[in-house]
């Protein structure tokens, strides 16, 4: 049995969600997370999330824990691919473990107003809730509760 580890929410969230140590029951990807973040999801800024494009995206490495590091089929900088399970809706996206301004070949930046996060919720792979629009919504006006 593994030691308890630190949840991989608190990780690729860049240490936004407060996570309890994680005790993996099975090396299935949710048993990687806190209840907390599966129950609840997590939230991860727009500037640290890239939509792969082209053919290759390259494989999580399994063996190498939350992050993928460069290595011969990739030179990007630390990252998990996530959404790339069958079943998932839309394009695989990258998480960077860091900010990073420079163009990485086969990843397309996000539009991101500044601040703005990306929702994900924890199934077989992270999952986007929302995606950042290049402008905001429209704002809703308050409707008062009908009377009874």
């Amino acid at each position: 049995r593994k030691p308890p580890a630190v949840c991989w929410g608190q990780a690729l969230s860049g240490g936004t969600t407060q996570c309890e140590l994680v005790e993996a029951k099975s090396p299935a990807f949710r048993q990687h997370f806190c209840p907390n973040c599966q129950k609840k999801g997590l939230l991860i800024s727009s500037l640290r999330v890239r939509v792969a494009v082209g053919e290759t995206v390259p494989a999580n490495l399994h063996a190498s824990g939350v992050w993928n590091g460069p290595s011969s089929t990739s030179k990007w900088p630390a990252h998990r691919v996530v959404n790339q399970t069958a079943g998932s809706a839309g394009p695989k996206l990258v998480i960077l473990r860091d900010v990073t301004s420079a163009q990485l070949p086969g990843l397309a930046s996000l539009p991101h107003p500044p601040g703005s996060m990306v929702a994900f919720r924890v199934g077989k792979t992270l999952q986007p809730i929302t995606v950042p629009h290049s402008q905001p919504p429209p704002p809703q006006q308050w409707q008062p509760p009908p009377v009874p």
